[in-house]
């Protein structure tokens, strides 16, 4: 175990026990847990490293819960104390009274002394207030058989299930059967945004010290909360469970409209017509959560549905009587999403957890792409939107109308820019133009002549005013010829010929249909508008594929420090945190910075780390770009992989650096039997590049493995899958599922990426030089790889009884010290990492495999 916690024991108090729902924790458990309490309770931020199947979430339950509690019982010990401390002071002052202009003195003397007083009684007075509400809510739980509804929750329920008021029919005959798609008259003009859906007075109370859970999807929220399950907090932690409304409302109509922005505008139209929401500050508006357990967005969904109260909104008015918040990275990071849910993180503690790709997922999230095509189908819809209405359309209307016409008509002439630098590529015999270009936001902004158009009020219009909702429905309406589907979560639109020729992408299955593609573009238009200057544009032209402009957000450090700078304490953690360079970029204040990292559970003996420079004929193995094509170098990786499933039991996952190079390593090993003798010794499989097909891919491994076939000589499987693909993240090679891992090269980004240069150009600018004086891009460049590389490695030991060999094929793993290697890789692996890998001595080292094995075999 490593941790740079220095040592507080004379100013601050660590417990040595912690309630675990196990009866002895393991030492790296109660080790993780006092470090995590230290930091909380000195207001740090801190960077915990355990790897999977250590027990991370119940370590960070068990640590975080523990201290929250102390504390309150401290602050309320304290302020009791002092509130009687108080009282006693002004008895004694009672029995003797100032004299003269004494008591002037004394007012002046004691009038801030009040003020804190006042607060400390107000405090402990909410503190009172929400175990109050916790108890009433718990006992309303058990004697209720079937409570009432709300006659105001019941109007929004029969507002969702479609009983809304008459419009009035005062207007134009012609069009009395579209009404619902005609604008109202926009009124309003100031400059600030105010959504439908602004909270309350009820949702703004001081907020009390809790826990922000945060992590990337909601299964892993939900798997949280069973961890919680498990614990003595189980019955007495209150537990909210953030999400979208797609995500918690309980009426299947709205539902049915298939994307966030048509149920999110669906329902802020419902409230605003029926001027009556779940909102009025009614405290049976709540959902009773965590009153038998601590509920996750399904339990809130049925819980909503029992209840009869809204799942979204009652989740929300939940926020004050909670102690946990669990909510995903969107909410967490979005500061516009944080205030439409009244999130202050003003004093609480925020952990984020699976943080390891937090950089890049901030700048995700802060980034926005789309597609001529999304220029062309808005443009579209947009000008025979209006020419059918604008005789209908107020004057103010149309003004903001012709404004959004202009900057898709400026879009789009951007997507026809033509350049002498154009680079001519050519591609499987096919000869054409690829233009990439590249502006900062100024630039941008100055040759579209955007300048003179307030993207602010704009925006505000779009949402006042719903026009998205109601281009749906004028398109639906008049074009109903036209297939929209979505393609990596971003509203990709295609014409239902266009397909047919649509090349497969895993990411375009199974995603939820958005019919407006101006949803993207008034993301882009936020971007553009909003204080974060630290982005560029980027054009991509390609004949062969779609044309994309993005929106692409270099800096990440505005966002991450407006939750470091407001909450009291921030966790990152994560199996892989190596290289925690990155992390430490990313918070302003290094001083307040704890790194914590622990080994595994298993044995020492259990897991082996192995470096391989050279094949069994003395081959160097040098992947790098412009080498790992070489027949020799491919030849005796296929003699290696033999070699390895000869000593390697059940099953061997084998990682490539990308989808392109497996294809041209299975495509040689063909035509060359290496594939033919690899079968004969384990049943090969291949990573499918569509994500529907590998769970079926991954369940054949395991029936290979745990189940062979009768009289076959085969020992196992191996499996070819890819660093970043899907099964280096989402799925365990645990047990006989995973005895060995390799990862074959390093798997650096694309170093001609527009992108990545003038990210690490960016970063060389605005950022120190790191040790031996690298250049922060440089830095960057590598972490992305190591990041990648150890997560893959990750997959292989789940628990303590686990066993398994690592092995990283390439020689640049070896040309580095012992020490610059371990600090790239996690704690756990680093240690094992075996002195022979440095010999260059391939017989030396498959020795050891085989005596690690045999060893492993005698158990």
């Amino acid at each position: 175990m490593t941790s740079n916690c220095k040592n507080y024991s004379d100013t601050i108090s660590i417990p040595e026990n912690f309630p675990f729902p196990y009866e002895k924790p393991y030492e790296i458990q109660i080790n993780f847990m006092k470090a995590l309490y230290k930091t909380l309770e000195l207001s740090k931020i801190g960077i915990f490293e355990s790897p999977t199947g250590t027990g991370k979430s119940l370590s960070l339950i068990c640590g975080s819960m523990k201290w929250l509690r102390d504390m309150k019982e401290k602050q309320k010990a304290d302020l009791e104390k002092l509130i009687a401390d108080e009282e006693e002071e002004k008895k004694k002052k009672a029995l003797n009274p100032s004299s003269g202009f004494s008591w002037l003195t004394e007012h002046e003397e004691n009038f801030e002394k009040n003020l804190q007083n006042m607060a400390l009684r107000d405090s402990l007075d909410k503190q009172v207030k929400q175990e109050k509400e916790f108890n009433e809510m718990k006992n309303r739980a058990k004697t209720r058989s079937k409570q009432k509804i709300n006659n105001q929750n019941k109007a929004v329920l029969q507002a969702k299930n479609g009983q809304e008021e008459k419009r009035n029919d005062s207007k134009d005959e012609n069009f009395k059967d579209e009404l619902d798609l005609i604008l109202d008259d926009y009124k309003s003009d100031e400059e600030d945004f105010k959504d439908f859906d602004d909270d309350d007075d009820d949702n703004k109370e001081d907020q009390l010290t809790r826990i922000f859970f945060c992590s990337r999807t909601h299964s892993q929220i939900s798997q949280f909360i069973g961890e919680l399950k498990k614990t003595i907090y189980s019955d007495s932690a209150r537990v909210v469970s953030l999400g979208s409304r797609m995500n918690l409302c309980i009426n299947d109509t709205v539902l049915k409209l298939g994307s966030f922005q048509a149920v999110n505008d669906r329902c802020l139209e419902l409230q605003k017509n029926k001027k009556s929401t779940n909102k009025s500050g009614s405290k049976k508006s709540k959902i009773d959560s965590g009153t038998k357990e601590p509920y996750d967005i399904e339990d809130f969904g049925k819980a909503g549905r029992e209840e009869k109260i809204c799942s979204y909104y009652g989740a929300r008015y939940s926020i004050p009587s909670a102690e946990i918040i669990a909510l995903p990275y969107n909410i967490l990071f979005q500061k516009e999403t944080r205030e439409s849910f009244s999130i202050n993180l003003k004093n609480q503690v925020v952990i984020i957890d699976e943080a390891h790709n937090l950089i890049d997922t901030i700048a995700q999230i802060h980034s926005v792409e789309f597609t001529d095509q999304h220029v062309y189908q808005s443009l579209t819809q947009l000008n025979n939107y209006v020419n059918r209405y604008k005789s209908r359309f107020s004057a103010k209307n149309m003004l903001y109308l012709r404004q959004l016409i202009n900057v898709l008509t400026g879009l789009q002439k951007i997507f026809t820019t033509k350049d002498e630098n154009a680079k001519l590529e050519n591609s499987n015999g096919k000869i054409s133009f690829k233009l990439s270009k590249m502006w900062t936001v100024v630039e941008f902004m100055t040759i579209t002549k955007f300048f003179n158009l307030n993207f602010v009020k704009l925006l505000k219009f779009c949402e006042e005013t719903q026009l998205e909702k109601k281009l749906i429905g004028f398109n639906e309406k008049f074009y109903p010829k036209v297939d929209v589907e979505n393609e990596e979560n971003k509203g990709v639109v295609k014409v239902k010929k266009e397909c047919k020729n649509s090349t497969e992408n895993s990411s375009s299955e199974n995603q939820p249909m958005i019919k407006s593609p101006i949803m993207l573009i008034k993301q882009f238009m936020k971007a553009l508008s909003s204080p974060l200057y630290d982005g560029r544009i980027i054009l991509t032209i390609d004949p062969t594929t779609r044309s994309t402009l993005k929106y692409m957000l270099l800096n990440p450090n505005i966002c991450f420090d407006e939750i470091v700078s407001q909450a009291k304490s921030v966790i990152l953690a994560g199996g892989t945190m190596k290289p925690v360079s990155d992390f430490e970029q990313l918070i302003k204040e290094k001083e307040r910075i704890e790194y914590f990292s622990c080994g595994h559970v298993i044995p020492k003996d259990n897991i082996a780390c192995l470096g391989l420079s050279t094949g069994p004929t003395g081959i160097k193995f040098d992947f790098s770009y412009n080498s790992r094509d070489n027949n020799q170098i491919l030849d005796e990786l296929g003699r290696q992989l033999i070699k390895l499933c000869s000593i390697v039991p059940s099953g061997l996952v084998v990682f490539f650096v990308s989808y392109d190079y497996l294809d041209k390593v299975v495509n040689h090993f063909k035509k060359n039997s290496y594939l033919d003798k690899l079968n004969e010794k384990k049943t090969v499989f291949y990573e499918p590049r569509l994500s529907s097909e590998c769970d079926r891919v991954f369940n054949e491994y395991i029936k290979a493995i745990k189940k062979p076939k009768p009289n076959s000589r085969q020992d196992g499987a191996i499996l070819f899958a890819v660093v970043g693909g899907k099964m280096s993240e989402g799925i365990n090679f645990s047990d006989e599922l995973g005895r060995c891992v390799c990862v074959v090269g390093q798997p650096f980004a694309n170093i001609k990426s527009l992108e990545l240069q003038e990210k690490m150009q960016y970063l060389n600018k605005t950022q120190e030089r790191g040790p031996n004086d690298k250049l922060p891009g440089q830095i960057y460049y590598e972490n992305i790889c190591w990041k990648a590389i150890n997560q893959s490695i990750g997959r292989a030991i789940r628990h303590q009884n686990d066993y398994a060999t690592i092995v990283l094929i390439d020689a640049r793993y070896c040309n580095q010290s012992l020490f610059a290697l371990k600090e790239k890789l996690p704690q756990w692996i680093g240690d094992s990492f075996k002195q022979e890998s440095f010999t260059y001595d391939n017989s030396k080292i498959m020795e050891d495999l085989v005596k690690f094995y045999a060893a492993k075999s005698k158990k």
